[in-house]
C-alpha cells in the first residue's frame, strides 16, 4: 500500500522523474479530487493498485492562506465511490463537480481533433458544467428520458407495434431539456472564441485563420419536429437519432478541418489554446480560479510554443499549476517563475 503526503507550492509544483514513474498518476489523483472522477480512466476501480483493497486521496483546499476545505474520494472494491467534504459525505457525487475547477491538459487531448463528435461534446459539457449546475442538471435529465425513449423504440420494433403514447412521455421531456442544452451551448461558443483567437495567436506566434464553430440539428429544427417527423426512422434504427445528443464542434484553419490540413504543430497549437481558454474562460464564471494541470507538455511543443506557452502561465490571472516532465533542469530552464514560486517533486521508485 502506497501513502504519501504532499505539500504544494501555491503557484507552480512540477513533478518529475523518469518515465513510468507515476507523474501522470499525481497529476491525476489531483483532478480527482477536485472533480471527482479520473481524467484518464473511467473505470474507478482500474485505479486500485494491483491487489490493494482500496485506494484513497485527501486534500486540504487552502484560499488565500485561511485553512479551507477537506476533500476525500474513497473507493473499496466492490462497494461504492465516496466523496466527503469536510468528513461528510455528498448524498450525490456530481454536486461535487464544479466545487473545485480543475482543468487537464495531456497528451490525449488531441482526441479532440481526431476523434469523434462525443469526445468535443464532452469537452464542451465540462467547461459549460463547470460553473453552471442546472445544465448538468439538464443533461442528466436528458440523457436518462433518452436511454428510455430508446428502449421504447426498441421495443417497439421488436414487437412489431406502431404505439407512440409511451414514446410521447419521454418527447415531451426531450423537447424542452433539448432547448436548454441548445441554447446554453450557442451562448457558451459565442462567448470562447473570442478567448480562443487571442490565445492560438499568442502561442503560435502566427496570423492563422483557425475557427470553431457549433454544429446542432436544431439550429434547423425545433426538437419537437425533429422527434416527430423522424419517428420512423427510429423505429427502424432502433435509437433517437436526432437531437443535441449529435451536437458537434468543427475545428478548422483556413476554412478546413485542422484534423485533415493542419500541420502537427499547428494542431497542438489549436488543443493548448482550447485548453488554455477553457481555463481563462471558466475564470470569469466560478468563484476560484481551476488548478491547472499540465500532463508531459514540455516535450510535445517545440522551444517556440513551449516558450510561449510558459509565458502565458506566468500570468497573474492564472492560479495553481501542476506540471509533469522527465526532466527538472528543463522545468527550471524554461519556467519565467521566481525560484520561490516554484516547487519540484522528484518521482523515484522508492
Amino acid at each position: 500500500m502506497v501513502n504519501k503526503d504532499y505539500i504544494f507550492n501555491a503557484k507552480f509544483n512540477a513533478f518529475t522523474g523518469k518515465n513510468g514513474i507515476g507523474k501522470t498518476n499525481m497529476l491525476d489523483a489531483i483532478f480527482y479530487l477536485c472533480t471527482g472522477k479520473s481524467y484518464f480512466n473511467s473505470n474507478d476501480v482500474q485505479l486500485i493498485h494491483n491487489e490493494d483493497p482500496y485506494f484513497l486521496l485527501k486534500a486540504s483546499f487552502i484560499k488565500d492562506s485561511l485553512p479551507g476545505d477537506e476533500i476525500l474520494c474513497a473507493l473499496v472494491r466492490g462497494r461504492k465511490k465516496v466523496i466527503k467534504k469536510n468528513n461528510i459525505p455528498y448524498e450525490r457525487i456530481v454536486d461535487h463537480y464544479g466545487e473545485y475547477p480543475a482543468i487537464m491538459i495531456a497528451p490525449n487531448d488531441l482526441e479532440l481533433l481526431m476523434g469523434g463528435s462525443e469526445e468535443r461534446r464532452k469537452w464542451m459539457d465540462a467547461t459549460i458544467a463547470m460553473y453552471d449546475r442546472q445544465y448538468l442538471y439538464h443533461l442528466m435529465r436528458y440523457d436518462k428520458a433518452l436511454q428510455q425513449r430508446n428502449a421504447e423504440l426498441k421495443n417497439m420494433f421488436q414487437e412489431n407495434r406502431n404505439n407512440k403514447e409511451v414514446l410521447e412521455i419521454y418527447n415531451q421531456i426531450l423537447i424542452p431539456l433539448a432547448q436548454a442544452i441548445f441554447e446554453k451551448r450557442k451562448e457558451f461558443i459565442a462567448e470562447f472564441i473570442p478567448v480562443f483567437l487571442a490565445l492560438y495567436k499568442e502561442i503560435s506566434g502566427k496570423e492563422e485563420p483557425v475557427g470553431i464553430s457549433y454544429v446542432s440539428q436544431l439550429q434547423d429544427h425545433p426538437m419537437a419536429y425533429l422527434l416527430e417527423n423522424k419517428f420512423r426512422q427510429d423505429l427502424i434504427m432502433q435509437r433517437t437519432s436526432n437531437g443535441t445528443h449529435k451536437d458537434d464542434l468543427d475545428f478548422s484553419i483556413f476554412s478546413n478541418p485542422i484534423k485533415k490540413y493542419g500541420s502537427q504543430g499547428q494542431q497542438k497549437s489549436f488543443i493548448f489554446s482550447l485548453k488554455l481558454a477553457q481555463y481563462k474562460y471558466s475564470i470569469s464564471k466560478v468563484a476560484v480560479a481551476p488548478i491547472l494541470l499540465l500532463d508531459d507538455v514540455c516535450e510535445r511543443l517545440d522551444e517556440s510554443r513551449l516558450r510561449n506557452l510558459m509565458r502565458i502561465l506566468a500570468q497573474q490571472e492564472f492560479g495553481q499549476i501542476f506540471i509533469s516532465d522527465t526532466s527538472s533542469e528543463r522545468i527550471l530552464n524554461t519556467i519565467p517563475f521566481e525560484g520561490e514560486k516554484v516547487n519540484i517533486f522528484e518521482l523515484s521508485e522508492h
